[in-house]
């Protein structure tokens, strides 16, 4: 089957990057002839605030002729497309081409996660425009595509609520192995690490965390992610050490001990949360961190633990400060999960079996 993969061009180690890199390679390992284009937008907010209104939130143009161009010339049967947000692009490929299939897959649910900014941050005047953008960009999406995939049972539910469309398929995020097996130095010093980029969900989450639960553990915070730099002189966070923007994660986690993801606002499934598995780490976080996770969550010795308020995120990190002979249990522990449910493998022949019956 030749398949065509089309994404938008992310900053490397954002959950959307990593998350396109897992699509990508499936759809390479499934096709016969894979072909992948990127979308780079450049427009000026102006220009998408415009456009967005009649679904295309990219204020994509040319990008579509390009696209139609590799569709002809490669006799391109299925188009996977990486985000909700580019339904105006199905919409157009719909109407070009009666025989090609169109599988979009859904990072989360679009205009729930433009709802949680806005309510967030409603002094942004914007955020209400991105609200309507996505929402119309979404619909077209859903409307428009043959197959819909989400990553997670709730996305699926907000789907049917919000566009009353049912999914086709759930595909749980999972993750290509670059765990570096160094061992970390062992030393007297705990040490907690949060990963993720500086929107707005993260933002919260970590201020809270700083404020709330930070002084009462004896342990380090990092905190590591794109956008991160900028906020060096937020003095919410001024008793973590904030690095920001990095080439390569693998050394973070590993100097680590613990993750943490106190996330309590977004959509979607949490890239870093497998992310920190490969890397042999637990993860203390949030109901909200673990959606789509569940399952693996608070079993015995699982490495995610929930934990929804301060007093409970106090609790679970000192009684592990107390004991590192299970740190050690769990770091082992987060291997097995991450080899059993969140490699690539994983995924790999759940998306070629629903590929083989539907086509």
């Amino acid at each position: 089957m030749n398949i065509l993969f089309i994404g938008i061009k992310q900053n490397k180690n954002t959950g959307g990057f990593i998350c396109d890199k897992m699509n990508k390679d499936l759809v390479a390992n499934i096709s016969s002839y894979s072909s992948c284009y990127q979308i780079e937008f450049n427009s000026s907010k102006f220009s998408r605030a415009l456009n967005g209104l009649i679904g295309n939130y990219y204020s994509i143009n040319d990008e579509i002729v390009e696209i139609t161009n590799i569709i002809n010339k490669n006799k391109i049967k299925y188009v996977f497309i990486s985000t909700s947000l580019l339904g105006w692009l199905a919409k157009k490929l719909k109407e070009t081409f009666s025989e090609i299939k169109i599988i979009t897959f859904y990072h989360n649910v679009e205009a729930k996660y433009s709802f949680e900014r806005l309510r967030l941050e409603p002094f942004k005047i914007y955020n209400y425009i991105l609200f309507v953008n996505s929402f119309f960009a979404e619909k077209l999406a859903v409307k428009n595509s043959h197959y819909n995939i989400t990553m997670n049972e709730r996305d699926k539910l907000n789907i049917r609520k919000i566009y009353k469309r049912e999914i086709d398929l759930i595909l749980p995020f999972c993750i290509n192995d670059e765990w570096d097996k160094s061992i970390k130095k062992i030393t007297n010093e705990i040490k907690i690490l949060f990963v993720g980029s500086s929107f707005f969900a993260n933002l919260e989450g970590i201020e809270w965390f700083c404020i709330q639960v930070l002084p009462y553990v004896k342990c380090k915070l990092t905190i590591v992610g794109n956008g991160f730099e900028r906020e060096k002189n937020n003095k919410k966070l001024l008793n973590a050490e904030i690095i920001g923007k990095v080439d390569d994660l693998s050394i973070y986690y590993n100097e680590s001990d613990l993750v943490i993801a106190p996330i309590f606002s977004g959509s979607g499934m949490k890239t870093k949360i497998a992310e920190a598995l490969m890397h042999s780490r637990p993860v203390i976080g949030s109901k909200e961190a673990f959606t789509g996770y569940l399952d693996s969550v608070n079993n015995q010795d699982s490495p995610l633990i929930e934990c929804n308020t301060k007093e409970e995120f106090i609790f679970e990190i000192n009684k592990l400060i107390c004991d590192f002979s299970k740190i050690k249990i769990l770091w082992q522990n987060s291997r097995k999960l991450y080899e059993e449910k969140y490699s690539n493998t994983a995924n790999e022949s759940k998306i070629r079996e629903f590929l083989l019956k539907k086509f």
